[in-house]
């Protein structure tokens, strides 16, 4: 009775300390792939993040995000590769990576362009941080052309006629903004209520709904995207502690609305976007 008592007063105490915490502030920043590697499913003519404009922009957010204070960052690498990144992000804080990469890599494209070096290790930089966190989980099976060939097997064009729609309408409006070579514009853009109405919507009501036969390969694709997602998410709660009251996650457009979707059920965090940061710190304010 005696350790009855005892483990219910624990659990009480735990529960009301779990609730006097203050969430932990998440800043979520979805993007698109500054390199460009045509890995995605729709194809993008991205703009030359190298350029004179895009690169004083990623100054001026990094600065904001600075300003945040953010006391981690997480981004879109393979979690089981943290040491790599470790050892890149070490050389970046040396100030020597560009020169290290160029003779490592032969394929210097992605360690020079791509949105983890420009704009999470930019940032973490300027936040002073030691560290950059790894979350991303790949062991999934995302194989869309399977989904598509099953369509045609059992003569379903308009379905494949509609996703084909979607993603090329998501490619138009995206080739159209990066034309205007405006990195914030885009950024906003990605991080938009418009662009995340359509990703759930999509693996929900289309993909997951392409199972006319009972076969289920639309629903496993959707399932697998959960999944990898999840484990991502995962990734960040088991990586956040008490003393983090602010930290911020970098991943591709489509990650981050499932996060904000799946986040919605965790009260130990508060979400940020980035224009809330942006709009707060910019130029000189406090």
């Amino acid at each position: 009775m005696k350790r009855l008592l005892f483990f219910s007063l624990l659990l009480g105490t735990t529960l009301f300390a779990q609730t006097q915490k203050k969430p932990t502030e998440i800043l979520v920043i979805g993007t698109y792939h500054f390199n460009n590697p045509g890995l995605d499913v729709a194809q993008y003519k991205v703009l030359d993040i190298m350029g004179e404009k895009p690169q004083k922009q990623l100054e001026e957010i990094a600065t904001a995000i600075a300003k945040f204070k953010p006391t981690k960052i997480f981004t879109e690498w393979e979690l089981k590769d943290q040491l790599a990144l470790d050892t890149l992000y070490n050389k970046y804080q040396e100030g020597i990576y560009f020169e290290y990469v160029a003779k490592k890599y032969p394929k210097r494209k992605f360690y020079i362009q791509n949105e983890i070096v420009q704009l999470a290790f930019r940032a973490a930089k300027k936040s002073n941080l030691k560290k950059v966190y790894a979350i991303d989980y790949q062991e999934t099976s995302f194989d869309f052309d399977s989904v598509m060939k099953f369509a045609d097997s059992i003569r379903l064009p308009n379905f494949k006629k509609e996703v084909m729609l979607d993603i090329k309408s998501t490619e138009t409006k995206s080739n159209a903004l990066f034309t205007e070579n405006d990195l914030l514009k885009c950024l906003y853009y990605y991080n938009s209520e418009e662009l995340r109405k359509i990703d759930i919507p999509w693996y929900v009501g289309k993909i997951n709904d392409s199972d006319k036969l009972g076969t289920y390969v639309g629903a496993f694709l959707a399932s697998e995207w959960y999944r990898r997602n999840l484990y991502m998410l995962a990734n960040i709660q088991k990586q956040t502690e008490s003393s983090d009251n602010r930290i911020m996650v970098l991943a591709g457009a489509s990650h981050i609305t499932m996060f904000l979707d799946l986040l919605k059920h965790d009260s130990n965090y508060k979400i940020v976007e980035l224009k809330e940061v942006i709009e707060k710190y910019k130029s000189n304010k406090q």
